[in-house]
Order: C-alpha cells, then sequence, then structure tokens
C-alpha cells in the first residue's frame, strides 16, 4: 500500500522503497518525484561485512586502491561514449587480479550517485561508473556468492541498478535508464525482489513503456502475486488508453 507524503514535491513508498523522479515534458505518477534521502548507503556499507567470509574476491591487494579506483571512474567518464565499457573490464580484471575489491566499486558508485543529489558530481559520470560496477559485475559472476545467507549482496546489487536508472530517467536520459534498470547479474531479479521494491518494478513498466514496449511492461505487472505502492500505480497509468 502506497503511503504519500503531504508534500507535493516528495512522495514515500513504504518498504524501503524510493519514488524515482522524471522530467515536467513527460509527467510520472507522484511516487516519481524528486527526492534526496535513500537508505541503500545504509545497505551498501554493509555487503563488506557480509561477503567478506565466502571469498577472497573482496579482499584488495592494490597498493593505492584509491588511486585505481579514481582511475576507474575517470576512464567511464570518457567523452568518447566507451567509457561505460572499458571500466567495466578494467573493474572485473582488478577484481579477478585481486587488486580491488568489487564490494568498494559498488560503494563508491553509491558515493557518487549521492555527491549527485549534493551536487558535487555529475549525473552522467555517476550513471557510468555504476553502469560499469553492474558490468563488471556480470563478467565476474562466475566468482560471486549465490548462497541463500547472501541475499543482501544481490538486493544491493538491484538497487544500485534502480538508483542508476532512477538518476538517468530523471535527466531524460531513457535510453540510458533501460541499459541500468536490468543491469547486473541477473541473480537479483527475483519475484520476491521484485514485489518488496515496487518503486524498481514500477520504474522498469515505465521504461519499457516508453520505448515501445508497453504490451511486456503491462505483462511484467500482472505476473505479481501482489501488486502494491508504486508499481499498482504505473499499471493503472498504463492501463489507460
Amino acid at each position: 500500500m502506497t503511503r504519500i507524503s503531504k508534500s507535493p514535491a516528495r512522495a514515500f513508498v513504504e518498504d524501503d522503497q524510493m519514488p524515482g523522479p522524471d522530467s515536467p515534458a513527460n509527467p510520472a505518477p507522484a511516487v516519481f518525484q524528486p527526492h534526496t534521502s535513500y537508505n541503500l548507503r545504509m545497505h551498501a556499507k554493509s555487503i563488506a561485512a557480509v561477503i567478506a567470509a565466502s571469498t577472497s574476491l573482496f579482499l584488495g591487494a592494490c597498493d593505492n586502491p584509491e588511486r585505481e579506483m579514481a582511475n576507474l571512474v575517470a576512464m567511464s567518464a570518457s567523452p568518447t561514449g566507451t567509457g561505460r565499457s572499458l571500466c567495466a573490464k578494467a573493474l572485473a580484471a582488478d577484481v579477478r587480479a585481486g587488486k580491488l575489491k568489487y564490494s568498494a566499486a559498488i560503494d563508491k558508485a553509491v558515493e557518487l550517485l549521492d555527491a549527485v543529489a549534493a551536487k558535487k558530481a555529475r549525473s552522467a559520470d555517476a550513471t557510468a561508473f555504476a553502469g560499469a560496477v553492474l558490468d563488471a559485475g556480470v563478467m565476474i559472476d562466475d566468482m560471486l556468492p549465490k548462497q541463500g545467507e547472501f541475499e543482501l549482496f544481490w538486493i544491493n546489487l538491484g538497487r544500485l541498478a534502480f538508483r542508476a536508472a532512477e538518476e538517468a530517467h530523471a535527466n531524460e536520459r531513457v535510453p540510458e535508464a533501460m541499459t541500468l534498470v536490468f543491469a547486473g547479474p541477473e541473480r537479483w531479479q527475483t519475484q520476491p525482489y521484485w514485489e518488496r521494491y515496487s518503486d524498481h518494478d514500477g520504474l522498469a513498466a515505465m521504461l519499457l513503456a516508453k520505448t515501445g514496449q508497453k504490451g511486456l511492461a503491462l505483462e511484467r505487472l500482472r505476473s505479481r502475486v501482489e501488486l502494491r505502492g508504486v508499481a499498482e500505480e504505473v499499471y493503472k497509468i498504463l492501463q489507460k488508453p
């Protein structure tokens, strides 16, 4: 069930669900209005503690990991348009070589998205790096923990995909948002995830509809055991002629 605040500029959803903003030219549900508060940082900070015990993948050994991470961020922001791809490959190589922690890259992506909200970073740079981190996850998927006790790790990857896609969508970069909303290893895309985070489910449906896939958007939402929150509002909008 959706809980809307009294303020016309902000809406909040139950169960740690964050609204996604849209542009004035393409009005969306009230739950897609701009906001600046997120709980993802709290989740992201716990990733290292949760997964470090399972694999040495997260024990980076680079002499200067901060500098290496800064180089990756700069690489992802390349004006040539290939930065995200190049950064993803370089990050995957660094993780496999034990030079960087994958969890540290996730934290850095969250930090950059937070910096955008504080007007200390460029939106396009933050989403490019977040996309690279998610893409790198696909490249090292064989090294990532799959056990049920690491569900928080996968939820955080899903939430990173949501935040990055939401940021791109808010700035009218719909094609880029489509490459982010389902990004990362598919392991996080479970029925329980979509039903718990209706903000992400609703944003995914909205983006599908905006890219000519309205039928698929409605089909996805109809498959939910329980439709509520943002997803329910988007479903009602998409059903209109």
